[in-house]
C-alpha cells in the first residue's frame, strides 16, 4: 500500500502547482486548503546568526573538540556551523541556535547549525506560500525547509493518521520530502 501512495505522490508532484488558487488536497490524511494555512515556523526573512563562544580557551582549532569539531576564534572555541545563508551553500540555511530545528541531530547542537533547504525564505515560495520548517521524519532524517504547495497532502501533524512500525502505510507527522517537492505524511525517525 506503501509504494502504491508513494507512486500516486510522485505523478501529483509531476503534475504542478499551476494555477492554485482554490485548490483542496486530500493526500496521506486530510484536506488541505490552497493557499495553505501560517505554519507556526516558517521564514519570512533570513537572519544573520550571532556567533556563540564558550568559556573553553584555545590557541588552535585542534584545541576545539566537543559535539561536533569547532574553531578557535579569539581564543575561545565556537561551534557555530554558520552565520549566515550563504555559508551553507545553495542547498542549505543557517538555522541560528534557539531558533526551532527539526530534531535528528542526536545531541543538542552547541552552536548555528546548517539545515537542509529547498527555500531560504517565504518570497522563493510565491505569494501566499511560506517556507516551513519540515520535522525529522524516516524519509528525511535530518528535516530542513520546505515550500508550502497547492499538491501539499496534509498542513500539520493532525492531518496525518497515527502510524506504527507494525502498520507502515499508517504515516504521523506532516513534514516536507524534496523527492516530491511537497508536504504529505511520513513515519517518524524511529517507526522504521
Amino acid at each position: 500500500m506503501r509504494t502504491r501512495a508513494w507512486a500516486s505522490w510522485v505523478a501529483v508532484g509531476m503534475i504542478g502547482a499551476a494555477g492554485c488558487s482554490s485548490h483542496t488536497g486530500s493526500g496521506g490524511g486530510g484536506s488541505v486548503s490552497c493557499p495553505p494555512p501560517e505554519p507556526a515556523n516558517h521564514r519570512a526573512s533570513a537572519s544573520v546568526c550571532p556567533l556563540h563562544p564558550t568559556t573553553l580557551a584555545c590557541t588552535t582549532d585542534a584545541d576545539c573538540t566537543g559535539i561536533t569539531t569547532g574553531k578557535c576564534a579569539s581564543g575561545l572555541c565556537v561551534y557555530d556551523a554558520c552565520t549566515t545563508d550563504a555559508d551553507c551553500g545553495s542547498a542549505g540555511l543557517c538555522n541560528c541556535l534557539g531558533q526551532p530545528t527539526p530534531g535528528g541531530f542526536g545531541p543538542l547542537p552547541q552552536g548555528n547549525v546548517c539545515l537542509a533547504a529547498d527555500c531560504h525564505v517565504d518570497a522563493d515560495c510565491g505569494a501566499g506560500f511560506f517556507c516551513a520548517l519540515s520535522p525529522s521524519t524516516a524519509v528525511v532524517p535530518a528535516g530542513g525547509y520546505g515550500c508550502t504547495t497547492c499538491e501539499d497532502e496534509c498542513s500539520s501533524h493532525n492531518g496525518c493518521p497515527g502510524g506504527t512500525a507494525a502498520e507502515p502505510e499508517n504515516y504521523s507527522l506532516c513534514a516536507f520530502d524534496p523527492a516530491v517537492k511537497h508536504w504529505d505524511c511520513q513515519l517518524e525517525p524511529d517507526a522504521e
